[in-house]
């Protein structure tokens, strides 16, 4: 997604790559839908509570204490933070399966915000952390996510301070096909739910110079808007080689 930069960032692509089952990542998202926190001595299967939020709702603010542990069931949240004169960073967008809120600080470092209506599973934070005490093995699991959440925010680091904004535009699509492809969805087509303002705070670029690089990209052929809120990757290839700067 993937964060997920955040409490614990994802990814969306963030993904923000995990879900609560605390599986190894690569496996957990084709088990997203088993609310499902450990395997082993533990089982907090019982203890979720699903909870729904509405587009733009706030789940928790930054500085709030950190009381709960997040997954997501359906839709996409937003991490971010805004700074002292206004402006807004979104570091990361946890989406189906993925898990946020996770951060060893007693505070969330991040707000989280709906960026779609969504439903997520929510654990109180001691009763995780009561888990991972009698399950060393759950332990490993959720140190492996967070290694790889950690991957994506120093991944994130370098779009934003590095990157022109087609290699982040197209980076960005690419990251997003990614995760819907684990999820079993067709890797060519991403469901954009996410409105252009949103990808610019993500990517550090103004809501304008996204819709122009967009656009920029469907002339060409690369990519295309269809009526149904999502976008089609016509020639992946040619997106690959944009996001990895061997565009001519």
């Amino acid at each position: 997604m993937q964060a997920l930069s955040t409490s614990l960032p994802s990814q969306t692509r963030w993904t923000p790559a995990s879900t609560a089952s605390l599986k190894a990542s690569g496996a957990l998202r084709a088990e997203s839908r088993a609310p499902v926190i450990t395997r082993g001595a533990v089982d907090l299967s019982h203890a979720a509570t699903e909870v729904t939020f509405e587009q733009n709702q706030t789940i928790y603010f930054e500085f709030d204490p950190a009381e709960y542990c997040y997954r997501v069931l359906t839709g996409i949240v937003r991490i971010c933070k805004q700074t002292e004169d206004g402006r807004r960073q979104i570091a990361a967008f946890p989406s189906r399966g993925d898990l946020f809120g996770w951060n060893g600080d007693r505070h969330y470092a991040y707000s989280a915000e709906a960026a779609t209506d969504v439903v997520l599973l929510r654990w109180p934070r001691q009763m995780i952390e009561t888990a991972i005490a009698s399950d060393p093995e759950a332990g490993h699991r959720l140190l492996s996510i967070l290694f790889d959440q950690l991957g994506e925010a120093q991944k994130h680091l370098l779009l934003l301070g590095r990157m022109t904004a087609s290699e982040r535009v197209a980076n960005f699509l690419l990251d997003r096909a990614d995760h819907y492809e684990r999820d079993g969805m067709p890797s060519d087509r991403i469901p954009f739910r996410i409105c252009r303002r949103d990808v610019g705070d993500y990517l550090g670029l103004s809501m304008e110079t996204v819709s122009r690089t967009m656009n920029a990209l469907r002339r060409r052929g690369l990519i295309d808007f269809t009526a149904s809120e999502s976008i089609r990757i016509r020639n992946r290839q040619e997106l690959e080689e944009i996001a990895h700067g061997f565009d001519a």
